[in-house]
């Protein structure tokens, strides 16, 4: 079954009810794909050490975290750093915090398409200065001028 998560990590939704309650197995098996969280049994996927290292391996598992975790900082923060587009599974309150959603557009311009974050743009000044960011080249007329 290792192997097959190793491949793609949703094939641990045919692994048997014991195998996804059991901790130390599904522990290496996000390892392996972050993924795999969506299909571990539920206690185990609203542990936080698991959720860490699922967000470690593959960011936009932050999709499948309990929704507290939606809202922790530091697990949000490991998400965008990855990848900017998993601002859009955080908690409102994040998408408006400066810092992550900086740190959102810095690792995926994409991450500026929620009307929170093009209100972090505004209120920071960053507009012109974004599409040096990664190579982000923005549509025209997607970034607001600077105040």
């Amino acid at each position: 079954m290792l192997e097959a998560v190793k491949r793609a990590g949703w094939a641990l939704r045919y692994a048997s009810d014991r195998l996804k309650s059991d901790y130390d197995f599904i522990e290496k098996c996000v390892t392996l794909d972050g993924l795999a969280l969506e299909f571990a049994a539920e206690d185990i996927q609203n542990d936080y050490h698991i959720t860490r290292e699922a967000i470690r391996e593959d960011s936009m598992c932050l999709e499948y975290c309990k929704q507290e975790y939606k809202d922790d900082k530091n697990l949000v923060m490991t998400a965008v750093d990855v990848d900017g587009r998993c601002l859009e599974f955080a908690k409102g309150a994040l998408k408006s915090d400066t810092l992550v959603a900086l740190k959102a557009i810095r690792n995926n311009g994409y991450g500026c398409r929620d009307p929170r974050v093009m209100e972090v743009i505004k209120k920071t000044g960053v507009a012109s200065i974004i599409s040096v960011f990664d190579g982000y080249n923005p549509p025209p007329g997607r970034l607001p001028k600077n105040k």
